[in-house]
């Protein structure tokens, strides 16, 4: 058996140690990492490691030099953090992972790295397995973009001759129907010009009369569309008086 302690320079091997140990003494990490590049893959049985907490390029020497199923040993220092030596551990691969106080045990797997297996598989399941033809990359077989966000609406183009929109091409205005107007805009000019020619009456024309309260108060505090426009100034309840003297001249 082939067994490795690594330890600090000048430290004393323990009791339990053995004519079959090589020491390894170190004074940083880099002696260590120095040491174990020289190390042929899964030639070791064990390995003892004292008074340091592992780099993962340490641990990955470890793990490269250790026989399969052999153990290693990390007695560390108390102050450090025996969870998150575990998840290195992990992390490179070894298993069995305990711990009690500054020592922990693991042990490298039973395949060695490299290790495969050959994986017995049934023709009736490979058979049915869907394959990718490249046909299936086809452009052809691509649907362009532009048309889904068109598809099944009709655009009418501004000033159209075949369909409702402005007066003429280029010239700007208020929306007139086309010959065969079937979106209600002809109804709406019908009810437009019919309520245009009927004559109001003088209830009429006071609904319609401004909603700014100024309408009493003379054309300068009346707005646009107010019907006392040319008026004279009144008291607040003769709008029926002011509205029948005009239609009376």
């Amino acid at each position: 058996m082939v067994n490795i302690v690594i330890e600090k320079r000048g430290g004393n091997s323990s009791s339990n140690d053995n004519d079959n140990n090589t020491i390894i003494a170190y004074d940083d990490t880099s002696d260590i990492i120095t040491s174990m590049i020289n190390i042929d893959k899964s030639s070791i049985d064990s390995i003892l490691c004292k008074d340091i907490v592992p780099s993962d390029d340490i641990l990955e020497h470890f793990f490269r030099v250790l026989r399969p199923s052999c153990k290693l040993r990390l007695l560390c220092p108390s102050s450090s953090s025996s969870q998150s030596l575990s998840i290195d551990l992990k992390i490179q691969g070894f298993i069995e992972i305990t711990t009690n106080n500054n020592e922990t045990i693991c042990s490298k797997p039973q395949w060695d790295i490299g290790a495969s297996a050959r994986i017995e598989t049934k023709n009736a399941l490979t058979s049915s397995v869907w394959k990718m033809n490249m046909n299936d990359l086809a452009e052809d077989d691509i649907i362009d973009e532009n048309e889904l966000l068109n598809d099944g609406i009709i655009i009418t183009k501004r000033g159209d001759a075949n369909g409702c929109g402005d007066s003429g091409p280029g010239i700007p205005g208020k929306k007139r129907a086309c010959a065969n107007c079937s979106c209600g805009l002809a109804e709406e000019e019908a009810n437009e010009i019919s309520s245009a020619n009927k004559e109001k009456t003088i209830d009429e024309k006071i609904a319609k009369s401004s909603s700014c309260g100024g309408c009493a108060k003379g054309d300068a505090f009346r707005c646009a569309g107010c019907p006392f426009l040319g008026k004279p100034a009144f008291e607040p309840g003769q709008e029926k008086m002011i509205l029948a003297m005009s239609d009376d001249i």
